[in-house]
């Protein structure tokens, strides 16, 4: 509806313009949301291997590791996230696959596929957050004494 028109438009359809334009915007936060927290998954499970790398055989876990920073990338999303069942949950992985699929359906509106369950910007973030946290929990290494003691040393300085 052009600015012109809109000045015109009854009240109930300056409403239904308004509630169209808010809905297009919990979409596309839909659509940001999940682009960061598939970027973090990503990116958390490359920093991950680079630890194998490092592993033994060497040669070996140095090719295999290649191989999976390089791959991870083209991998279907839902079998990425399978990976995390363990640290996470099934259930709260059950969540983020709804997300998703609310999310490739806002970016490809396949109209011949009826709409997933949608869900809220609030939701959604407060889902992703969740299972980020928990990643992190589960994969960070446990701080080695005397790292806590020079992290503490440098935070006085």
């Amino acid at each position: 509806m052009c600015p012109a028109r809109f000045m015109k438009a009854t009240r109930e359809e300056a409403e239904t313009v308004l509630q169209d334009a808010e809905q297009q915007a919990a979409d596309l936060a839909i659509l940001a949301l999940f682009a960061t927290f598939e970027r973090f998954v990503i990116d958390h499970l490359q920093t991950a291997n680079r630890l194998l790398g490092a592993g033994y055989p060497q040669q070996y876990s140095a090719k295999l590791a290649q191989k999976f920073e390089s791959e991870v990338e083209y991998w279907r999303f839902v079998e990425i996230l399978n990976l995390f069942k363990g640290e996470v949950g099934a259930d709260l992985i059950g969540k983020v696959k709804q997300i998703k699929q609310y999310r490739d359906w806002v970016a490809h509106r396949n109209p011949s596929k009826p709409a997933p369950p949608q869900t809220s910007p609030g939701a959604a973030f407060h889902i992703l957050t969740e299972v980020i946290e928990r990643i992190r929990l589960s994969h960070t290494p446990p701080i080695e004494e005397d790292e806590v003691e020079a992290a503490a040393l440098a935070s006085v300085e």
